[in-house]
């Protein structure tokens, strides 16, 4: 049986009848999320009445009269609260286990609620919801690190919560909450600094947590509380800052060097030149399989899987991207010595690369090769081949494609390359007038 509330003005008659005035409005008491217990006092005895959420994108209520307060007259200590009616004695206790009775599927109960206690299917939780969502994107294929990431940062209370009953509120405080806590690193410690979590990575939390929500709304026709994460989960605006470093062709060149150079082998600097010719994340190349690099009529290719971001499926598969012909004989070597079912780039020992595999040995590379300023990433190769591209004027259609983005994102992190590249195309379009301007004599 659920823990009953306690309340001082409405726990005992004397209370009640000392305390509150007579009045057709009634005195209410939260029960639980959409639930709530009233008590309407009359000349006689009052009335305890039921109220429960009806619509949440509408905002509206049911309510009914489900007993009589012992004011006057004494409850049944053995009442069943099931089969009570309107004229059944109750007490406080016993009318807030009438009222959760009547929410769970009783008489006066909104559609909602009855389909909830007529379904055998127990309703599904937040916490739920992220398992079935990150079990949904292993099936496609797809990452489930953010939602990881999103149900390690939920408080058991929000993580034990039914779907339907979240709030905007409630989602909202937690958005805001998370924003606030101090940044983790790997391990779990604390950011020695005591930096809070970035903006952008509370809106990839949020992302996730509604694509989660969004799945079991699809799955579950009692969900209807959808505008709950829909302005609860809004994202932060002005959250993404661009901060790429772009590198021009000898600075590349020098890093490359330093990759082939790691003691271990090799590996680092195929995985780091991949990345530089094809402009690809490093989670595409250390997919590639020994048959995607070819060689035709003097041309090499190599076959880049298509990134597991974004929603829906897509019907690409791979990207086709040129790569230099010296590369494509030394990887087209190195195929040959894969096993059937390695990939073509592998870490030191034949194992593929993991996610920040790569991130401590290129950060040594770095060093080795003495580049100072910017903190130079793996990923820089590919912020300098879309701007290199940018640069060269190829549409930024073509950009998109070739790099498995969309235009908006090259618009939303490049846009200060992109102006930079249309000023120096508007300067060379200026006119040449021929104008004969007077000479202006300084007066004395």
């Amino acid at each position: 049986m659920a823990r009953h509330i306690q309340h001082s003005e409405l726990a005992t008659r004397t209370a009640r009848l000392n305390k509150l005035d007579i009045s057709g409005k009634p005195y209410w008491v939260k029960l639980g999320d959409g639930l709530g217990l009233g008590y309407r006092r009359k000349e006689t005895a009052g009335a305890w009445i039921v109220r429960g959420i009806k619509n949440p994108k509408l905002g509206t209520y049911w309510e009914k009269a489900i007993g009589t307060a012992d004011d006057y007259g004494d409850a049944d200590p053995n009442l069943d609260v099931k089969t009570a009616t309107t004229q059944t004695i109750m007490t406080f206790n016993q009318a807030q286990d009438r009222a959760r009775a009547v929410a769970r599927g009783g008489e006066g109960a909104s559609a909602t609620q009855t389909a909830i206690a007529a379904s055998k299917d127990k309703p599904i939780t937040a916490g739920e919801a992220l398992d079935a969502y990150a079990d949904d994107q292993k099936a496609h294929g797809k990452s489930h690190e953010n939602v990881r990431k999103v149900k390690r940062e939920m408080e058991p209370e929000l993580r034990d919560t039914f779907v339907s009953f979240l709030t905007k509120k409630q989602l909202r405080k937690w958005r805001d909450d998370l924003a606030k806590r101090p940044r983790l690193l790997r391990g779990g410690k604390a950011h020695p600094g005591g930096k809070p979590v970035a903006a952008s990575t509370v809106n990839r939390a949020c992302t996730s947590f509604k694509a989660a929500l969004n799945l079991a709304a699809a799955n579950d026709e009692r969900i209807t509380n959808t505008s709950a994460w829909k302005y609860g989960l809004a994202g932060i605006r002005n959250a993404t800052k661009a901060r790429n470093v772009i590198l021009d062709q000898d600075t590349i060149g020098t890093a490359l060097n330093a990759c082939y150079q790691d003691p271990r082998g090799p590996d680092l600097g195929q995985l780091s030149e991949a990345c530089a010719e094809t402009g690809q994340r490093v989670s595409q190349i250390a997919r590639c399989e020994p048959e995607d690099v070819t060689i035709r009529n003097g041309k090499a290719m190599l076959n880049v899987p298509v990134s597991r971001k974004g929603q829906g499926e897509k019907q690409v598969t791979h990207v086709s991207c040129p790569i230099s012909l010296p590369f494509a004989i030394a990887m087209k070597k190195v195929a040959k010595t894969r096993q059937p079912d390695q990939p073509l780039f592998c870490m030191w020992g034949g194992k593929p690369w993991g996610k920040s595999d790569h991130s401590r040995p290129f950060k040594e590379a770095v060093a080795r090769a003495q580049l100072t300023g910017r903190r130079i990433t793996i990923g820089a190769f590919r912020h300098s081949s879309i701007v290199r591209q940018i640069f060269e004027n190829r549409p930024l259609r073509l950009i998109a494609a070739d790099h498995d983005t969309s235009v908006g994102q090259i618009e939303r992190h490049y846009s200060r390359e992109i102006q930079q590249h249309a000023d120096a195309v508007n300067s060379r379009t200026l006119p040449d007038f021929k104008v004969r301007r007077l000479r202006v004599v300084a007066s004395n």
